[in-house]
């Protein structure tokens, strides 16, 4: 099963941030909006964990937990990722706290010989922000044609355009692209792309994606558009358009 860490807030701090949102979700965003009971501050994804660990875990945040002074968080401005255009996340933004930064630093320390991911600074759930609406597959399949620089994928008719030119793709090409660009400006791993995707390919692997990326590398030159390797991560898509906003 999928486990993190994460901060409850109390009830009405959960509704009020649900109700100040609303106006945004008649913007016609293809986005899945938190209910008040699913809000929470994550402070580090753990990813998936065999039940069986459980009792190691519970000792683990204890100890993490343990003499923590009580936290208090003051929420502040709003902001979308990766950028308006195409929102992937829609966040509230958590001011500096020095008893929440000592919180998540000491359950870090006490997850880190458990081998569990290393919380990368400025992630999006790095405990600064309240997530408050994620890109939704399904939605976003049938309400976007995601407009990227020069290049256009029409999510319905799947296909692919540079300047109003077709461009071919496998499905397995598709799919990769399609992941990437609802995540620009995001690190993504090959394993989250291997758990998104599978759901139409169980025969991917991670040498599978290296070559998809490779291909879609050469086919979106003409674009202008990069997919960077960040070593040890995974992959990124650079937005064409960042350097002349």
């Amino acid at each position: 099963m999928r486990l993190f860490v994460a901060l409850n807030l109390p009830e009405n701090v959960r509704t009020a941030v649900c109700t100040t949102v609303r106006p945004l979700q008649n913007m016609g965003f293809a986005l899945r909006w938190m209910k008040p009971e699913h809000v929470h501050l994550t402070l580090k994804f753990l990813g998936e964990v065999d039940l069986d660990r459980e009792p190691e875990l519970v000792a683990t945040l204890g100890r993490a937990c343990a003499g923590a002074r009580p936290v208090t968080l003051s929420l502040r401005d709003f902001g979308v990722f990766p950028h308006y255009q195409l929102p992937s996340v829609v966040w509230v933004g958590v001011a500096p706290e020095p008893a929440l930064e000592l919180l998540q630093h000491r359950v870090e320390q006490e997850f880190a010989p458990l081998d569990f991911p290393k919380v990368v600074e400025g992630s999006i759930n790095a405990g600064r922000r309240l997530v408050v609406g994620r890109w939704d597959h399904i939605l976003g399949r049938t309400s976007y044609n995601l407009a990227f620089g020069r290049l256009t994928l029409h999510t319905v008719a799947k296909r692919a355009q540079i300047d109003g030119e077709d461009i071919e793709l496998t499905p397995r090409e598709w799919g990769v692209l399609e992941y990437l660009l609802t995540r620009t400006d995001q690190v993504i791993s090959k394993e989250q792309m291997l758990q998104a995707l599978c759901s139409w390919d169980d025969s991917l692997t991670h040498n599978a994606i290296e070559v998809y990326i490779s291909r879609l590398r050469s086919k979106l030159q003409k674009a202008g558009i990069k997919i960077r390797t960040v070593r040890g991560f995974g992959y990124m898509v650079e937005d064409p358009d960042a350097s002349t906003r």
